[in-house]
């Protein structure tokens, strides 16, 4: 038997949500007398919620009765309004405020309780509006189809069942089994299945890998393990994952024939560019280097931020990435992803650097654009929409882990309509040296030292992360690519990595990055020639989830270590102090392979020289023609104002000043935290 219980948390005085009644006016052309918030949470357990919910009543862990009341049965609402709008997460996707409800649990119960936290919120509208229309005011401005599920009430049926008949968002899903995948079909065949599957991988890739599973060593080799000769499911999405243009940069790094048509005013003639990264970016911060003899470069283009030294104890690391095709769908996630997701790249470069900054450049199109009738096309949101959510995500992302932004820079143009260009970056600190390591910069993990996941959780959401940023967006873009970063747990897992380093406990870390465990033990057993992990050992928000979905998970606050096993006891008993989750996956080997188990079942084996460097470049055509260059007018969003006679300089001023890309952003700066 289950025991369920919803409290409402209403405030003792309603506040009239403003903004939002005018920008459904604006945006959708709703008219509301008034709208007002309630939050809502649902606990559910096996045992009795008596006690729990006593304890949270009086500890306020939800309300602060100044200002706050607990409603846990049906009582009149001193408010008049026509509808109800519901809105809670859909099963499986992180609930960042029931994770924080959970932690306050624990601390004034002292328990650790067996209970499922869900939360929502309520929206109670005074205005005459038809279903569809406050479905609208929904999806378009107080949440977001990918992540929210939306129920309309009428006053009348808006009643006290809903104290009593609870639709909670458990998931409910079935693993499946390892399945292997037939790779020796026709190219349209294969290419359909990438596409369908989120594989992201083309023609040329995809025969590359059917030529490797030909390989007689290869087949041989396999079948000796008890495998068979075609790839597996899990196979399939770790190549698919470490071979993606987020991962691999493939564009950057491929072949390029470059030719000019006409005259160009600056020509560079008709060449072959062999990887733009290692014939440009690369090279040429090399050539600088010994040109200069720069000795400040201490890592460059090898971890996973750049490592350059600031005096004579410190050495800063700093790391920059585009998170655009997850921002376009879900704004607040993919940018919140984004800017935890550079934070964890600082937190794993080297032995581990603690962050201290953070930055930004954000790119949208102004929401002028809509105004002057521009339609936008199915799935895009509102420029001003993405704004705000992206804005927001890096805001929550930096300020509840402790993490100052202290420098960034907004810019319009009508181009960032399709796909906004959300950058955001960090910069840490870490000392050169420490009493356990002779370089922080360097990763030591040796063969049999334990493969220890740390923080939070596998779940469905942030599958296909690194894939799907390699695609082009489009209406059919899966929901489960966009996962919801947990900023406070994630504070959790650096106080207690910081801690740890300090100790001497690891000898390596990375973070898992948009491929989950597939991203980070495939790069970290490199650096040993080979790892050894049993899935059905990770732990899980929820049961059903199948070893390919383990292993490619993306969850924004988790990191993988390298511990030796001689330091393992203190490692995880100094995790429990800091209330981190901590799990034995496996251990690095020298096998030359990367061995992932089910329990005792093999799921994948993995030659890492063919994972990593066997990747055949891609080959592009590039033509320049000076007669296509033009000025896009849209950069200066206003017509020419050049002086003239008998002009009116001051209203001219006035004019250019209001200007999106000059007018001031201090109403959005000043949110961030920059100390």
């Amino acid at each position: 038997m289950s025991f369920t219980q919803r409290i409402e948390i209403h405030p003792t005085t309603y506040t009239l949500k403003t903004k939002t009644i005018k920008d459904a006016k604006k945006y959708l052309d709703l008219e509301m007398q008034g709208l007002y918030e309630v939050k809502t949470y649902w606990f559910n357990s096996n045992e009795s919620l008596d006690k729990i919910t006593a304890a949270v009543s009086n500890e306020e862990v939800l309300h602060d009765s100044v200002i706050e009341k607990q409603v846990t049965s049906d009582q009149k609402i001193d408010l008049d309004f026509d509808s109800i709008l519901e809105i809670k997460f859909k099963p499986g996707v992180t609930d960042n405020a029931a994770h924080s409800t959970m932690d306050a649990i624990r601390l004034v119960s002292n328990e650790n309780p067996d209970l499922q936290i869900f939360t929502g919120r309520l929206y109670f509208i005074k205005g005459d509006l038809s279903q569809d229309q406050i479905a609208a005011l929904g999806h378009e401005l107080l949440g977001n189809s990918l992540l929210n599920t939306f129920e309309v009430y009428t006053k009348d049926t808006f009643s006290a069942s809903r104290f009593t008949h609870a639709h909670l968002p458990i998931v409910k899903m079935e693993a499946k089994k390892v399945e292997s995948y037939n790779i020796h079909k026709n190219e349209n065949e294969r290419f359909l299945d990438s596409v369908q599957n989120c594989w992201a991988l083309n023609q040329e890739e995809l025969k590359q890998i059917e030529d490797h599973y030909l390989n007689k060593q290869v087949q041989e080799k396999r079948l000796k393990a008890g495998l068979s000769k075609l790839p597996t499911d899990v196979e399939m999405e770790v190549i698919a994952q470490s071979w993606s243009e987020h991962c691999k940069h493939k564009i950057f790094a491929a072949n390029i024939n470059y030719t000019e048509k006409g005259s160009a005013e600056h020509s560079l003639g008709s060449k072959k560019v062999e990887s733009l990264y290692k014939s440009y970016i690369k090279k040429a911060t090399k050539d600088i280097e010994e040109k200069r003899g720069i000795d400040w470069l201490i890592s460059v283009f090898s971890d996973n931020a750049g490592i350059v030294r600031f005096d004579k104890n410190l050495d800063l690391c700093i790391k920059v990435e585009t998170h655009n095709s997850p921002s376009a769908l879900d704004p607040y996630g993919g940018a919140l992803t984004g800017i935890l997701g550079v934070n964890r790249d600082i937190l794993g470069c080297g032995i581990g650097a603690k962050p201290i900054a953070n930055t930004d450049v954000f790119c949208f199109a102004h929401e002028s654009l809509i105004e002057n009738g521009v339609k936008l096309p199915k799935g895009l949101k509102h420029p001003k929409r993405i704004l705000e959510g992206v804005h927001k995500g890096v805001e929550d992302g930096g300020n509840k882990s402790g993490i100052p932004t202290v420098n960034g820079s907004i810019f319009f143009d009508d181009d960032y309509a399709g796909k906004p260009l959300v950058f955001v970056g960090t910069v840490g600190a870490m000392p050169q040296k420490t009493e356990h390591y002779s370089s922080s910069a360097v990763k030591e993990q040796k063969p049999g030292d334990k493969v220890v996941m740390v923080g939070g959780k596998i779940g469905a959401d942030g599958i296909h992360g690194a894939t799907f940023s390699s695609l082009e967006l489009n209406e059919d873009s899966p929901a489960t690519a966009v996962q919801i970063g947990d900023p406070l747990t994630q504070k959790k897992v650096m106080d207690f990595m910081l801690k740890a380093r300090d100790l001497g406990l690891y000898s390596s870390v990375t973070d898992n990055g948009a491929g989950g465990l597939s991203s980070s033990i495939g790069e970290m057993a490199e650096v040993t020639n080979g790892a050894r992990i049993d899935l059905k050992l990770a732990p899980t928000k929820y049961p059903g989830l199948s070893p390919f979905e383990l292993m490619i998970s993306e969850s924004q606050e988790r990191m993988s270590f390298s511990v030796p096993e001689s330091k393992i006891d203190k490692f995880q008993a100094l995790a429990a102090d800091f209330n981190v989750e901590s799990t034995v996956l496996g251990e690095f080997t020298d096998s030359g392979n990367l061995e992932v188990f089910y329990g005792d079942e093999l799921v994948a084996c993995l030659d890492l020289h063919f994972l990593h460097e066997s990747l055949r470049p891609m080959e592009l055509k590039a033509e320049f023609d000076p007669s296509l260059s033009t000025t896009n007018p849209s950069y200066w969003h206003g017509k020419d104002l050049r002086l003239e006679n008998n002009v009116n300089l001051e209203q001219k001023i006035t004019t250019i000043l209001q200007r999106p890309n000059i007018a001031s952003k201090e109403d959005l700066v000043r949110h961030y935290d920059h100390e």
